[in-house]
């Protein structure tokens, strides 16, 4: 039992670890692929930008999580 929770929690670990890792890679691939920095953008309070950058953290963390849930099983 203890087992099991501790198991749990190195998946749940390491898919946070992996999810963060994977938001700030797509960040920056979209801050690249761009023709103005991301950065500066949010900062000047584009909110276009920032719904975009918001689907692109969403969207990364669904299919981490996915890919974490298939694990498990």
């Amino acid at each position: 039992m203890i087992q099991t929770i501790i198991l749990n929690f190195m998946y749940a670990t390491c898919g946070l670890i992996l999810g963060l890792f994977f938001c700030f890679i797509g960040f920056k691939i979209f801050d690249r692929i761009t023709s103005f920095k991301t950065e500066r953008q949010l900062k000047e309070g584009n909110i276009a930008v920032g719904i975009v950058t918001a689907s692109i953290f969403i969207s990364v963390g669904i299919m981490v999580a996915n890919i974490i849930g298939m694990a498990l099983n």
